[in-house]
């Protein structure tokens, strides 16, 4: 019981700073991922190696940056702007810790696969 206090104790707060520490360049958008549910609704707890599998499947995440060549060879502009709510492809781009020990990615321009009406 302990280790899923510790493991529910861990999760970060959606709403602190992001601080990933990197810039996106290129045609590269920098995205966090949305955390996935732990606890059902009715209580019970979701397996870890579940919750990661999930976590690099298609999921929803956060724009967080936009590298200036983005959809450059696209006619219409951006898709999406930072703050948008996407989906991008499953295992899509690079995992990577940030400075504020959230896991992010970089992903291309064309993972984005649809944005997410508000």
């Amino acid at each position: 019981m302990s280790n899923i206090v510790s493991m529910l104790e861990e999760i970060i707060e959606p709403e602190a700073p992001k601080v990933p520490g990197v810039r996106p360049v290129g045609f590269r958008v920098l995205v966090w991922p949305l955390p996935t549910e732990r606890v059902t609704k009715g209580g019970i707890v979701i397996p870890p190696t579940k919750v990661e599998r999930e976590d690099m499947a298609q999921k929803d995440v956060e724009v967080i940056g936009i590298g200036p060549d983005c959809w450059q060879d696209k006619k219409g502009g951006p898709w999406c702007k930072v703050g948008d709510i996407v989906k991008i492809a499953a295992y899509s781009g690079y995992t990577f810790k940030g400075l504020d020990g959230r896991e992010y990615r970089m992903i291309s321009d064309i993972d984005i696969v649809g944005v997410c009406d508000a």
